[in-house]
């Protein structure tokens, strides 16, 4: 399966932005990959943003991968800054409700997205480990009776440990 789409813009007030962006997905079985591109022109700003986006899904009954890379390189009156970014979500299902997810981010500190509207900050780096436990599980009601004397929340057994970068 292969899908594509094409969007362009332009807003009509004098700090106008002309906008395009371009996306393709292509399936491969257990496999998917895509690609976008958007282009934003800011004439009333002398700036021109270009983001380029390529990421990957594979999957099965237990295990779900998927990761993206992003790259951006901004021009703002004859200057040009060049960034990335990446980020990976590997999920395992256990079955008999364990389920363990491993997520990464990772954006540099010059990485720029925010011509179309997409990234509240930049210059940083975040992990998160999630582990799902069966509501009967002994280690869940452990994990439940500490949660509730620390004043921590457990909800739908999911305990997390985040690992923030930088100053998040």
């Amino acid at each position: 399966t292969c899908q594509s789409g094409v969007s362009p813009g332009t807003e009509g007030a004098a700090a106008a932005r002309d906008f395009q962006a371009v996306r393709a997905t292509r399936q491969f079985g257990e496999h998917g990959v895509g690609a976008m591109a958007t282009r934003v022109e800011r004439p009333f700003l002398d700036r021109e943003a270009m983001v380029y986006e390529a990421d990957h899904r594979w999957g099965n009954d237990t295990w779900s991968i998927r990761t993206t890379a992003v790259l951006s390189s901004i021009a703002v009156q004859g200057t040009q800054v060049n960034d990335s970014g990446a980020q990976m979500r590997i999920d395992r299902d256990h079955g008999n409700g364990w389920r363990q997810q491993l997520f990464l981010l990772h954006l540099g500190d010059e990485l720029q997205l925010n011509d179309f509207g997409f990234l509240e900050r930049n210059d940083f780096n975040y992990a998160r480990y999630d582990l799902a436990l069966p509501d009967r599980s002994r280690l869940r009601a452990g994990i439940d009776a500490v949660g509730a004397r620390s004043g921590g929340d457990w909800q739908g057994g999911w305990g997390q440990i985040d690992e923030r970068g930088n100053d998040g």
